[in-house]
């Protein structure tokens, strides 16, 4: 199990390719179950370099108590896979960039940002889990 260390950040949209050879995780999409294919991350360089075997494993996400005028996630906890990482300067510690498909579940929008509360996790197997959501 991965030791579970809350953090804060921002949730953005993933504008990489899902390429097999343009991402920072090893993967085949013949053998990873397709949800991932639609509930993925980038996790930022940072905290992805601090994540003992990052790839492969999944994020647990959830709102978090914001008090200025940016919308908080407001769904019950999200679990997407780490296929990627991101770096430079737009991607700072903290964030994570979402699919469309997560970030639609975050906040109804694919290009909207949202302050977010994570944490890595073992990924949850098909009989503990519903559609990426618990």
């Amino acid at each position: 199990m991965v030791s579970a260390k809350t953090r804060t950040g921002s949730a953005t949209p993933y504008d990489g390719s899902l390429s097999e050879s343009e991402t920072a995780c090893p993967y085949s999409p013949s053998t990873l179950d397709r949800k991932w294919l639609s509930l993925f991350v980038s996790l930022n360089e940072k905290d992805f370099d601090k994540v003992k075997e990052a790839c492969g494993k999944c994020v647990r996400v959830k709102g978090a108590s914001s008090t200025n005028t940016r919308r908080a996630l407001d769904v019950g906890a999200l679990y997407v896979k780490i296929l990627d990482k991101c770096s430079g300067k737009d991607c700072k510690k903290g964030q994570l960039s979402f699919s469309s498909d997560a970030m639609k579940t975050i906040d109804s929008y694919s290009w909207d940002t949202s302050r977010i509360r994570w944490e890595v996790v073992d990924c949850p197997t098909s009989s503990n889990l519903r559609g990426g959501r618990n």
